[in-house]
């Protein structure tokens, strides 16, 4: 969550909950980076949970 330049709150999207004041939203180049890195960042967590998926041997 970003906080909010004139009253200091938390903003969860765009719009401040206690000034109503907008904030502009951020770049959609860093929302990407950013689905990426959250991505691989839960395959990662669920191959070290699990494991690689079993394939018997023929």
């Amino acid at each position: 969550m970003r906080r909010c330049p004139h009253c200091s709150a938390f903003v969860p999207a765009t719009l401040c909950p206690e000034c109503d004041h907008r904030l502009a939203p951020p770049s959609r180049a860093l929302a990407r980076l950013r689905n990426a890195a959250l991505g691989a960042g839960t395959l990662l967590t669920l191959a070290a949970c699990y494991g690689a998926a079993y394939q018997p041997m023929p």
